[in-house]
């Protein structure tokens, strides 16, 4: 509804990239939201990490934090494989 121009929305960066970069959205009253939070990612322990699951938190890291560092490469050297994430 915000791109059809019927109003204004809270969303968070990594939702909206596309349309930031394209035009088709702008940021407006910058100054009273906070750019922070956690996003985690959290699945169940265990000795293995199955393909599908690394590959997911693969694509998960590259496109939701493409400036930040890879949450794959922490998330290998956590215990049970849970990787963490700040925004």
């Amino acid at each position: 509804m915000a791109e059809q121009g019927l109003g204004i929305a809270c969303l968070p960066d990594f939702a909206i990239r596309r349309q930031l970069e394209s035009g088709t959205l702008r940021t407006v009253l910058d100054e009273y939201i906070e750019h922070s939070g956690l996003f985690h990612m959290l699945w169940p322990s265990g000795g293995y990490t199955p393909p599908k699951l690394r590959a997911f938190v693969d694509f998960m890291a590259e496109n939701l934090f493409p400036a930040a560092t890879s949450v794959s490469a922490r998330a290998s050297r956590r215990p049970h494989g849970r990787a963490r994430r700040h925004a």
